[in-house]
């Protein structure tokens, strides 16, 4: 069996960059702001339809705070290495 190099830089996925994450955040930014005029408007007109901005609005705020947690963790274990 081969040992594994300690001097090997893990590679990580495209879509697991520092830019694409940031983008990432940019746009589910965009779409909790979205949402949260969805619930402004259903409080006004249509109340029964509140599930759906207000589940929108939940989803990208999980997917906000787990994006910058893994950039955060990412610039953690990065500053260590050094």
């Amino acid at each position: 069996m081969e040992k594994p190099s300690y001097f090997r830089k893990n590679l990580s996925p495209w879509y697991d960059r520092t830019p694409v994450c940031w983008f990432l955040i940019l746009v589910m930014t965009g779409i909790f702001l979205f949402a949260l005029a969805g619930i402004v408007s259903a409080l006004e007109k249509a109340r029964d339809c509140l599930w759906v901005p207000l589940t929108l609005c939940g989803l990208s705020l999980v997917l906000i705070i787990k994006i910058f947690l893994r950039i955060r963790r990412r610039a953690d274990s990065d500053s260590r290495e050094l």
